[in-house]
């Protein structure tokens, strides 16, 4: 019984950090985006020898994270009150986690079961899928640095590598190390030496 109320806390505190997150990215992009477009335009405007890649792309990566963040923000009102629905539910969970927990063995716990079927399906019923590019990165960060989650880790045993840092992240971190290898690679004088070298003895 701990370990299914554990487990249905996981998820449900999970959807709250990943509606917050979503919520928190579309409200912070707009005056941040401002204030880089006047500093790019301020950048231009006292070096006017600069390489104009160095202003275009940067005003070119805003406009389309503006345009990206658009779709959200006309009901990211919603993504907060279901952020605020979630973290209730996660609050019942624990409060239902620990009255079992002091609960003596003898007891049947039908009264937790309803109540645990009755929490999981309002969560169920109010659950939102589509969440904003890079929202579980920052779901993990603020539900394993910033919350309670040790009555959870009772019954899951959270790994560091499994559950605390997204998996998408991992893969991001281990390409852009093998880009950075083989951008090094590529421009070290002995490596290309080397590689020249090869080349000519397969064609021989």
């Amino acid at each position: 019984m701990l370990k299914l109320i554990a487990e249905k806390g996981y998820v449900v505190s999970y959807a709250a950090q990943l509606n917050f997150s979503t919520y928190d990215i579309v409200t912070s992009i707009p005056p941040k985006v401002t204030f880089a477009s006047l500093a790019i335009a301020v950048i231009g405007l006292i070096w006017p020898n600069i390489n104009n890649y160095w202003i275009t792309i940067p005003l070119l990566l805003i406009s389309i994270a503006c345009i990206y963040t658009e779709r959200y923000a006309k009901n990211i009102d919603r993504y907060g009150n279901r952020g605020k629905e979630n973290t209730k539910q996660w609050n019942d969970l624990k409060i239902l986690y620990y009255k079992v927990k002091d609960a003596s063995d003898e007891e049947g716990f039908e009264e937790e079961y309803k109540k645990l079927e009755e929490i999981g399906n309002a969560f169920n019923n109010s659950s939102e899928y589509d969440q904003i590019v890079f929202a579980n990165w920052l779901a993990h960060y603020k539900l394993f640095f910033e919350k309670d989650y040790h009555w959870m880790d009772e019954q899951l045993n959270f790994g560091f590598f499994k559950h605390k840092i997204p998996t998408s992240l991992i893969a991001a971190f281990v390409v852009a190390v093998i880009l950075c290898i083989v951008t090094m690679c590529l421009n070290c004088p002995a490596i290309i030496f080397v590689f020249n070298r090869l080349l000519n003895f397969c064609e021989c």
